[in-house]
């Protein structure tokens, strides 16, 4: 409201000057000035929300990953099992065999 009043106060000056061009240019300047302010306000805010909604997803990967017993890190893995598209967009396990040699041609 008040920057409203401002740039009415500073039309009205400009106004009694008489130059229109003048005018125009100090209108559009102070008016550019009011649509970067709105749009770093407009920003913050959005990078406040974001910065709320990963910091939640953090907080819940941390304690999901704090509930891993340390002792099942140090064990391997199971194999892994690769699989094909069919053409009704499902997939399909390869077989044992297949599938160690599609990860064989992969590594």
């Amino acid at each position: 409201v008040n920057h409203a009043m401002s740039l009415d106060q500073t039309r009205l000056s400009l106004l009694k000057e008489g130059d229109p061009e003048k005018f125009s240019k100090r209108l559009a300047s102070v008016k550019a000035g009011v649509t970067l302010k709105t749009l770093l306000s407009n920003a913050e805010g959005s990078v406040t929300n974001r910065t709320a909604e990963i910091h939640a997803a953090f907080e819940v990967a941390d304690s999901k990953a704090k509930a891993v017993p340390r002792e099942q890190l140090k064990e391997k893995s199971q194999t892994c099992s690769w699989a094909f598209k069919l053409g009704s967009g499902k997939y399909k396990d390869y077989t044992p065999d297949k599938s160690a040699e599609v990860e064989a041609l992969y590594q």
